[in-house]
Parts: structure tokens; sequence; C-alpha cells
């Protein structure tokens, strides 16, 4: 493994990044997504089941990176709305996995 490699050497290997359902997203990738929950929610005015947004973020973050592209789970999302909630950046709230 890397971190072998790295020890051999007397070398320290930082990584920066939010692990979360066994993937590692980095900063920059965190804020993208961030940005683009922040934006789906605030654009719904009835109540509205969570799980539907997050597969059209999902749908449309496999057509901006095809095949290639990282499968982000439901569970990423949800845990980023539920900081944009805590921190005001978006109003309303969760009861029984439905925003409103």
């Amino acid at each position: 493994s890397w971190s072998s490699i790295f020890s051999s050497l007397g070398l320290e290997l930082l990584v920066q990044g939010r692990l979360e359902g066994g993937q590692l997203y980095t900063p920059a990738y965190v804020s993208r997504i961030t940005a683009m929950v922040r934006g789906a929610t605030r654009g719904l005015t009835v109540p509205t089941n969570l799980p539907s947004v997050w597969n059209s973020l999902q749908q449309q973050l496999q057509e901006m990176h095809g095949a290639n592209g990282v499968s982000v789970e439901g569970s990423f999302f949800q845990s980023i709305f539920v900081a944009l909630l805590k921190e005001g950046a978006v109003l309303g709230s969760v009861r029984a996995g439905v925003h409103w």
C-alpha cells in the first residue's frame, strides 16, 4: 500500500477530504455537491420527497461526468442537506424524510 511505501521512506501521507459511505471526496467536490444541494433545496416550495431530489441530482451528476462519474449516495446528499439546515443556508425542516 502507499502508506507503507511512504513510511519506509520516512515520509508521511496526508490526505484531505471527506470520507462518506466508503468513498473519499475532495474538498472541491464536496463544495460542488453542497452548491447543488443548496440550489435544489432552495427551489422547493411544497413538501417534497427528498430521495427524489437526490435521485435527480445523481442523474445530473451522471450526465455531467458520464460513465466515469462518481456515484454519490443519498446519505451523502442528506448529510450535506442537514448541515445546510443547521447553518441556516436552507430554510425548512425534515419530518419523516420529507422537507417542508
